[in-house]
């Protein structure tokens, strides 16, 4: 599940929703209880991006369209525990999916 970075676990997922924006409100929606649980406070957000810190620390999501795929790829800092669980919050939602491996 994703890949592994110095600063943490990037995570991606495709979202059916032709709305990108929209796609990334959907996602904000179902991770900002999750980040809170995990002591995150919601920082901002523009039409493709969207940010939550604790202690100096950011986790950053980003929309991206690749093969005619929308969806959004997310920095996940911290413990591994925060970056599984986040999957599957994200992927409980039936709209939402992992990002399959690039070829």
């Amino acid at each position: 599940m994703g890949l592994v970075g110095d600063s943490g676990r990037i995570l991606e997922f495709t979202v059916e929703d032709d709305d990108a924006p929209g796609a990334l409100r959907s996602f904000r929606e179902l991770a900002f209880p999750h980040f809170r649980r995990y002591g995150y406070e919601f920082e901002g957000a523009g039409n493709s991006w969207a940010h939550w810190t604790k202690d100096n620390v950011v986790s950053r999501a980003y929309l991206f369209r690749d093969r005619g795929q929308g969806g959004v790829s997310v920095l996940v800092p911290g413990p591994p525990a925060l970056a599984e669980s986040l999957a599957e919050v994200i992927e409980a939602h039936p709209a939402w999916h992992p990002r399959s491996s690039r070829p």
